[in-house]
C-alpha cells in the first residue's frame, strides 16, 4: 500500500474543513436543490440558446455552442439540469472567490477568471453519450431495396439512402471539468451520487486548484528569474571574454611589431658594420640606414613617433576630386 505524504494528508484535511465551512455558508443562504437562487448572467444567456427547439443537427444529439455561451455540451433532456448545476457552481464559487466568466469565441473556450489571484481555469460541462453500431431500420432497408431495384431496371430517379454508422444514446450522466495546466480536476455523475450533491467538493477543488496554480506560477517565476540571472552572468562573462581577447590581440600585435622593429634595427646595424669594415659607407647607404631605423621606430610600440606616409589617412580609390 502506497504511503501518503504528510503534505497530502494536511491538504486533504484542509479541503474537508473548507467543504464543511462552505456547506454552512450555503445553509445560511437558505439554498437547497429546490430553492431558487439568482441566475448568473452567463447561465441566463446560455439558457436562451440551449433551450431553443430548432437548429440542432449534431449527430450525437448534443446542444453545444461554445463560441457563443458557456461550454455546455448535453442532450436536450439534460439541458435544464446542466444549466441548474452550472448556476449552482457559479453561485457557490461566488461565496468563496471573486471571479468572472469569459467566453473566448475564437478558441471556443469558457474561462473562469479569478482576478484576485491572477489565475484562470477552463470550464466545461459535458454529458456522456453511449455509442453503438447502427442497425438499419425497416424503412432504411426498404429505401435501399427500391434504389437497387430501380438501378437494375435502368431508373435513376431515386437517391441512395445512407443510414448512419452509429447510434448515440444519452446517459444523463454529466462530467464537469475545471482547470488547466498545471491543475485540472474532473467530477462525474454516478448512479449513486449526482454532481448536485458534490457542489461544495467541486468549489473547494477549484480553490485548491487556485492555490496549486499560484504556487506553481510563483515557482516558475523564481525559476525564470534564476535563468535570467544566469543568462546575464553568461552574457557578462561573454562580454568580458571578448574584451580580454581583443586586448590580448592588441598586445600580441604590439609584441610582433616590437620584434619587427628589433629585426629592422639589427639589419641596419649589420649593414652599417659591414659597410664600415669594407670601407663602403656611402651617403646613399647612410640615408637608407636612417630610413630603416626611422621605420623601426614607427613600428616599435614603445616609441611614440608617427610615420608621415604610412600613418597618414588613406582611402582606396579616392583622389580628392571635388565636382
Amino acid at each position: 500500500m502506497e504511503e501518503v505524504s504528510k503534505e497530502k494528508l494536511d491538504q486533504r484535511n484542509q479541503e474537508l474543513r473548507q467543504i464543511a465551512e462552505l456547506k454552512e455558508k450555503l445553509a445560511n443562504c437558505s439554498v437547497d436543490h429546490s430553492s431558487d437562487i439568482p441566475m448568473h448572467p452567463m447561465v441566463k444567456d446560455a439558457s436562451k440558446v440551449l433551450l431553443r427547439k430548432t437548429g440542432w443537427k449534431n449527430e450525437k444529439g448534443l446542444r453545444h455552442v461554445p463560441s457563443e455561451v458557456v461550454d455546455i455540451s448535453v442532450t436536450e433532456g439534460s439541458v435544464e439540469r446542466a444549466l441548474g448545476l452550472t448556476n449552482r457552481v457559479f453561485h457557490a464559487l461566488g461565496l468563496q472567490e471573486n471571479f468572472d466568466v469569459k467566453i473566448d469565441d475564437e478558441k471556443q473556450t469558457t474561462w473562469l477568471e479569478f482576478k484576485d489571484h491572477g489565475v484562470r481555469f477552463h470550464f466545461q460541462l459535458t454529458e456522456q453519450v453511449r455509442r453503438s453500431n447502427h442497425e438499419p431500420t425497416e424503412a432504411e432497408k426498404l429505401a435501399q431495396k427500391r434504389y437497387f431495384e430501380g438501378t437494375r431496371l435502368g431508373r435513376f430517379d431515386t437517391n441512395y439512402s445512407y443510414p448512419p454508422r452509429y447510434d448515440y444514446t444519452p446517459t444523463g450522466l454529466l462530467t464537469l471539468s475545471i482547470g488547466g495546466f498545471p491543475y485540472r480536476k474532473t467530477w462525474n455523475d454516478t448512479k449513486s451520487t449526482e454532481l448536485f450533491d458534490r457542489i461544495e467538493e467541486i468549489v473547494i477543488g477549484v480553490v485548491t486548484g487556485i492555490q496549486t496554480t499560484k504556487k506553481y506560477n510563483h515557482e516558475q517565476e523564481l525559476e525564470s528569474q534564476r535563468r535570467e540571472r544566469a543568462r546575464l552572468r553568461h552574457e557578462n562573462l561573454k562580454k568580458r571574454r571578448a574584451e580580454e581577447l581583443a586586448k590580448l590581440e592588441i598586445a600580441e600585435r604590439q609584441a610582433q611589431n616590437l620584434e619587427r622593429a628589433e629585426r629592422l634595427r639589427k639589419l641596419a646595424d649589420a649593414k652599417e658594420a659591414q659597410a664600415i669594415a669594407q670601407g663602403q659607407l656611402t651617403d646613399k647607404l647612410v640615408d637608407w640606414l636612417s630610413w630603416v631605423r626611422a621605420k623601426a621606430d614607427t613600428i616599435d610600440p614603445t616609441v611614440l613617433v608617427s610615420d608621415p606616409i604610412l600613418d597618414a589617412p588613406f582611402e582606396e580609390g579616392h583622389y580628392g576630386y571635388r565636382w
